[in-house]
């Protein structure tokens, strides 16, 4: 009697052994994923560590932060604004990068990186600083769409607070550290730094351009150099909410000292920008995908959130599932109420 030997998978076991493999692969994608964004994610921590360190050490020789912008109207230009330079540009010297500091003309009625300007481009806005870029960064490191000279991008942001910042000398509005021509000192914190937001993370959209006025979310830009005549202050630095400086009265909606007015009203008169999201509540927070767009608030390549710099130049990871009210108390820097957990 011969014995009839068998080869191969039956049809049954085939599926099987498929079914097992897909289900190690599901289970195994995930953790591969974090390995590879770990690296990543670490080095981001360590760039936005080291704009920390640059910041104090400013603040110990000029008693201040820098300015989040510097907001300049030549003689010659009337009421219109010009461009101005923003916070990135002060720290320089803090980098080992006073060279590139020497070649900004601070006394320009016009920054030196527009288009427009009566003098002839410099070419330090258009260098790159790997430093103030995150690795996991998918966005073009040079803007050559819009109507300026090449210009670099930026993925780290200051911290505004809450509103919509504008280009004019009125710093009345910031909550935040980062204003029109802000002069914020540690101890104006009065939350305590370890409270208060310095600066964050934000993606760069694919084929980004210049931030145009009254635009809270698009497929817009972030500059270290400061911000191009005619874009939106947004394009240096992040909002916790909208809403109108004019609501900066003292009976306004945004209010300086305790809860937020208007926003956990029904319906709510501020809408809030939490992380990795758009100003009407759009995730951005695909990971491993291409962006098209950015928002006005913080927000990350890094799964499941956003990393952020504390006052005390501290790291900290933010969740996408943030509390809304804790985070808008971290975006402002003297609202006295207490910080939930985060």
């Amino acid at each position: 009697m011969h014995t009839r030997n068998r080869s191969g998978f039956t049809a049954v076991e085939l599926a099987v052994s498929t079914i097992i493999i897909l289900v190690l692969c599901a289970l195994l994608l995930p953790a591969v994923q974090r390995t590879r964004e770990a690296s990543p994610r670490s080095d981001c921590k360590n760039r936005l560590k080291q704009l920390g360190l640059a910041l104090h050490n400013y603040e110990e020789v000029h008693h201040t932060f820098p300015p989040g912008w510097v907001s300049v109207r030549g003689p010659s230009s009337g009421d219109q604004e010009q461009s101005a330079y923003g916070w990135t540009t002060y720290v320089l010297p803090f980098f080992d990068q006073a060279p590139l500091y020497k070649k900004i003309r601070f006394d320009a009625d016009d920054p030196s990186f527009q288009a427009e300007s009566q003098h002839a481009p410099v070419a330090f806005a258009a260098t790159e600083l790997t430093w103030l870029r995150c690795p996991s960064s998918f966005g073009d490191p040079v803007d050559r769409v819009s109507s300026v000279p090449a210009i670099t991008t930026t993925n780290y942001v200051g911290n505004y607070g809450v509103g919509i910042p504008t280009l004019y000398h009125d710093d009345t509005g910031n909550q935040g550290i980062f204003g029109c021509n802000s002069k914020v000192r540690i101890r104006d914190i009065r939350d305590g730094v370890t409270n208060v937001v310095l600066l964050g993370e934000r993606m760069l959209p694919d084929a980004g351009h210049a931030w145009p006025l009254e635009r809270m979310d698009g497929p817009f830009n972030s500059y270290w150099a400061g911000i191009p005549r005619g874009t939106n202050p947004l394009a240096i630095v992040a909002t916790a909410t909208d809403g109108d400086i004019t609501d900066f009265l003292p009976e306004g909606q945004l209010n300086w000292a305790g809860k937020l007015n208007g926003f956990n009203q029904v319906p709510p008169k501020v809408r809030g920008i939490l992380v990795n999201k758009t100003v009407s509540g759009r995730d951005l927070s695909a990971v491993g995908t291409i962006r098209k767009e950015t928002s006005a608030g913080f927000s990350s390549y890094h799964p499941g959130g956003t990393q952020v710099l504390l006052g005390d130049a501290s790291v900290r990871f933010v969740s996408n599932a943030v509390d809304p009210n804790t985070w808008i108390n971290l975006m402002r820097r003297s609202d006295g109420v207490t910080l939930g957990e985060f």
